[in-house]
């Protein structure tokens, strides 16, 4: 007998003010299922997530949770209290098991704040929006759950975090609801795909990964099926004209058809409009400047106010050509932040010279979103000196046509930027910036808390951009779609620049490791003791050198197996949970290997120099 779902629903519908926000939606969760949540911004998603979780009630149709199934749930906004530790947030729903300590708990709590580079004695009130975000994806890990609700855990995750994250999920045994704008991080985790659109919910059965080829053919047949039913409109149109009255009495069936087959078509293509109905952002034009934008020689740069001083910058020298579009990634606390203050001369080296080009004009997107006074209103936001027009480009536009470009309601636009959401105050400085965007755009996480249509135009609109394009981000799709040049800090006081996106830098840090890995050995193989060969002066080696010298290359090679199978082991995040001892004792057997490895290595080539020493 096959074991009852997780959860399910059925025909549930949520209303807001009276209007469904979804209605009539079915499907049911299985065990070690993986689902991507797919839909624009406003089509229902988080209040589904919400429904699932069990903090919002259905107005219509049904909710199953399989008795005993625990729910992790990573909701959009945190609610907390001022007093509250990292500590006693994470593990405020945590039960002890018979056996089980606080301390065991503590470690649990631990090990999982660690990849998300937060400490569990931190206040919650004195922590950021996106560390916030980071301890209630820690809180809806640690309680093992069999159902995992996820709601853009990426937001404000660095790329090590993100990629911590991914092999979690990807371990992970349980049911699995993620909605997220990370279309790396969603084609790499999920298995099936749930798209909410205008209110249906369509499935199927591939992942992310195959989504874009689905959707378009879903559309594609939609336009084929309004196309059918414009031509059968356009001939009851036809029979319409040619005089109803004549025949009223035996054909008002038809004609009842005729206008609801015309209502219909209303609703379809309307339908339709509003799917692809998205942001409408400004095409950009810059003036040119000259060919070198800026230039950075031996920059050397640290903060003095901590002991010892923070080195950000160390010896760096860079060049930007005009019309590059780099991207620059890298872990939290790397020195990205710091780089873009040098770069755009907010800060002073404590040593080198950054020079700006001759003509460049420099705008800045900032991830806090500094630049918006929260007292202030969208309009007053976009017409700081009064008015209601807005200079984009060359030309004027009203203010009130170009907020709906952005996605702005009527009542919001006298309404204060402190009312807005993330994702909505990320647009309007996104409607400031690109209204006049200078030939050097900087653009510092502007993908976070944005809806993959907008990200999609953004994309767009940035690929067409005629000036010099710098982004700052973790989101490894964006950076590939963009980027003709990467930078990767690692947090050592330099970066890493490569050629192309994100993957072209990893295929060659890959590369590059390996070439790496075979110099070293060829020069430990090649490295000569004259002093100790003169010493030794052996005529011939021993039966026992020979046999090593024989047998040690194989082992060397089972070694380094046996240690990448071990590290693989470990690198489960689950492990240690569901199996202590077993990852105890796989930590003790990998640093054995790898003192076995380290001896076998040095004998090895201890044996080839003897060796070529005889036959020289």
């Amino acid at each position: 007998m096959a074991a009852a779902p997780l959860l399910f629903l059925k025909d549930a519908m949520v209303t807001f003010g009276g209007t469904p926000v979804f209605a009539g939606i079915s499907f049911q969760l299985e065990m070690g299922e993986k689902i991507c949540l797919i839909g624009r911004n406003g089509c229902g998603k988080s209040t589904l997530m919400k429904v699932l979780a069990g903090s919002q009630q259905l107005d219509g149709g049904e909710y199953y949770l399989r008795p005993g199934v625990r729910v992790g749930y990573l909701p959009q906004d945190v609610i907390h209290g001022d007093s509250e530790t990292v500590y006693d947030y994470v593990l405020a729903d945590i039960k002890l098991e018979p056996g089980e300590t606080h301390e065991s708990k503590i470690y649990m709590a631990d090990s999982i704040l660690g990849h998300l580079g937060i400490k569990g004695a931190k206040l919650l009130a004195k922590m950021s929006g996106g560390k916030l975000r980071r301890a209630a994806l820690a809180r809806a890990l640690i309680q093992q759950p069999e159902v995992l609700l996820l709601d853009e855990p990426t937001n404000h995750l660095d790329l090590t975090s993100i990629e911590w994250l991914e092999s979690y999920v990807k371990s992970y045994q349980g049911g699995l609801i993620c909605i997220s704008h990370d279309r790396a991080f969603l084609g790499a985790i999920s298995d099936k795909t749930y798209w909410l659109d205008r209110g249906l919910l369509r499935i199927s059965n591939k992942g992310y990964a195959g989504f874009d080829e689905w959707s378009s053919q879903i559309m594609e047949l939609e336009i084929q099926s309004i196309a059918k039913l414009g031509k059968k409109v356009e001939a009851e149109n036809l029979w319409l004209q040619q005089g109803v009255t004549a025949r009223r009495k035996r054909n008002m069936r038809r004609l009842h058809e005729a206008y609801a087959l015309r209502e219909q078509l209303k609703a379809d293509k309307t339908s339709q409009n509003r799917s692809i109905q998205t942001t409408k952002l400004p095409p950009i034009s810059t003036e040119t400047g000259g060919k070198m934008v800026v230039e950075m020689e031996h920059v050397t740069h640290s903060f003095h106010d901590v002991d010892p001083p923070k080195v950000t910058m160390k010896d760096v020298s860079l060049r930007i050509i005009r019309g590059e579009c780099i991207g620059v990634m890298g872990r939290n606390g790397a020195g990205k932040t710091t780089f873009l203050r040098l770069l755009t001369r907010d800060l002073k080296p404590d040593s080198g010279r950054v020079r700006i080009g001759h003509s460049v004009t420099i705008s800045y997107f900032d991830q806090k979103r500094q630049s918006l006074d929260p007292n202030r209103t969208l309009w007053e936001t976009l017409c700081p000196d009064g008015g209601d027009t807005v200079k984009v480009g060359e030309e004027f536009r009203h203010v009130v046509s170009y907020l709906k470009d952005f996605m702005f309601a009527a009542n919001q636009y006298n309404s204060p930027v402190s009312s807005l959401s993330g994702g909505e105050a990320s647009r309007l400085v996104l409607a400031k910036i690109l209204a006049n965007p200078g030939n050097f755009l900087i653009l510092d996480e502007p993908t976070n808390d944005l809806d993959m249509d907008t990200l999609d135009l953004l994309q767009d609109l940035l690929s067409e951009y005629d000036g010099t394009l710098m982004i700052v981000s973790h989101d490894r799709d964006f950076v590939d779609r963009i980027a003709t040049r990467t930078l990767i800090f690692d947090g050592d006081g330099s970066f890493d620049d490569y050629v192309g996106g994100f993957s072209d830098a990893m295929r060659a840090q890959k590369e590059q490791q390996i070439r790496d890995k075979q110099a070293a050995r060829k020069q430990l193989a090649d490295v000569k003791k004259p002093e100790e060969a003169a010493k030794k002066k052996l005529t011939k080696l021993s039966y026992n050198d020979k046999r090593d010298l024989e047998l040690l290359p194989a082992a060397i090679e089972k070694l380094n197996s046996e240690i990448v199978a071990l590290e693989a082991t470990i690198a489960d995040p689950m492990l240690y949970t569901n199996d202590p001892e077993l990852f105890d004792k796989s930590v003790a057997v990998l640093d054995k290997k790898r003192h076995e490895l380290d001896g076998s290595e040095t004998r090895w080539l201890q044996l080839l120099e003897m060796q070529e020493g005889l036959e020289g």
